[in-house]
């Protein structure tokens, strides 16, 4: 379990890492714009 939790990212993992972060801090700053209710609708489960 250990070398799996430690393992470096796979390909696809770190391009679904990247559109996460993106994602996350697009966010971040909307609720800073608009809001937590605005951003909750946006963001919850439009994002694989």
């Amino acid at each position: 379990l250990a070398a799996w939790v430690l393992s470096t990212f796979s390909e696809n993992e770190e391009k679904a890492l990247a559109v996460s972060l993106k994602n996350a801090a697009d966010a971040a700053l909307s609720i800073i714009d608009n809001g937590v209710p605005e951003t909750a609708n946006r963001f919850n489960g439009s994002h694989p």
